[in-house]
């Protein structure tokens, strides 16, 4: 993983802008370290059959199944609101996943 400093070395010449604020250098910061570490996508049905996903799971999961549409698949909060946690495709219910690096 890089280290800030080099992060901030790279920045696009549009962010170093005048006008721009600290908070959206931390953002782009933190959004590019995590763009860096995400290596994909896991995708697990409710049988545990496993899908490699590389960018778009939505996409890729619908190409890999031959179909044209997919449900969201939600999950209650114990706040009591919802997130998106997968989708829907046919009779199969399938749990989407970020992967990630372990190590820093």
């Amino acid at each position: 993983m890089k280290s800030i400093s080099q992060l901030l070395c790279e920045l696009p010449a549009e962010l170093a802008e005048e006008g721009t604020t600290g908070r959206d250098l931390i953002d782009s910061l933190i959004y590019q370290a995590k763009s860096e570490s995400k290596l994909g996508y896991l995708g697990i049905d409710q049988y545990g059959t496993k899908y490699t996903i590389k960018k778009y799971p939505r996409k890729e999961l619908m190409d890999m199944m031959g179909v044209k549409y997919a449900n969201k698949m939600y999950v209650d909060l114990k706040s009591g609101g919802t997130a998106h946690q997968g989708y829907v495709i046919g009779d199969l219910w399938i749990d989407v996943y970020e992967v990630h690096k372990w190590n820093h």
